[in-house]
């Protein structure tokens, strides 16, 4: 046990090969804190977790990190609230869930993970980022169709006679439709983006 912690002392924790190297190698040992009461103990098992799970993360194994996340967040109800170090390392891991959830465009349940960090810290860059970046996702799939929609209307009156039976010019609703989702999507990204960076 201490010979591991003695290794993990000397890891350099910006090194992602490194990280995933030295806990495959103690995945045994790491996977096992079921009983674990000391406090320093279940720390340092949440922070090598968080390391290991932010560099299969960079490496895109997101289904692996959220299975990770749900061994931190196990380890994060046997640490007192009292500790030191029980905010910053359960604002770490929730903060990471949000993340592969917002990669995986799943924007509903990121959404409110980088809603709620946002209030904690109303100032960090990064909370502020990815949380417009799921309120633009949100969107964005609604935009998408739109778009679709207005270019299959211009087609349509390009190859049919729709007009002449029905009496609607689809190329203007077409038109309209293009530049209306167009125009939003360019007022979205500057109001979600632009406009928040000046804010920093």
């Amino acid at each position: 046990m201490n010979e591991i912690h003695e290794k993990a002392d000397q890891i350099n924790w910006d090194d992602y090969e490194e990280i995933i190297e030295f806990y495959q190698d103690h995945q045994e040992y790491f996977d096992n804190y079921s009983e674990l009461t000391d406090q320093d103990t279940i720390f340092r098992f949440i922070r090598t977790k968080q390391h290991y799970a932010n560099a299969l993360f960079h490496k895109g194994l997101h289904d692996k990190v959220l299975l990770l996340i749900g061994q931190m967040e196990e380890l994060q109800q046997k640490l007192e609230k009292s500790h030191p170090d029980w905010h910053k390392t359960d604002r770490f891991t929730h903060f990471l869930k949000g993340l592969v959830w917002a990669n995986q465009r799943k924007y509903r349940l990121s959404l409110p993970i980088f809603r709620e960090l946002l209030k904690e810290e109303p100032e960090n860059a990064d909370y502020r980022l990815w949380y417009n970046h799921s309120r633009f996702g949100k969107y964005k799939v609604i935009l998408n169709i739109a778009i679709l929609l207005g270019v299959a209307f211009i087609w349509l009156h390009m190859l049919t006679d729709f007009e002449e039976q029905y009496g609607i010019n689809l190329n203007v609703a077409g038109i309209a439709l293009l530049v209306a989702s167009l125009a939003t999507w360019g007022g979205l990204n500057y109001f979600l983006f632009n406009r928040g960076k000046s804010k920093k």
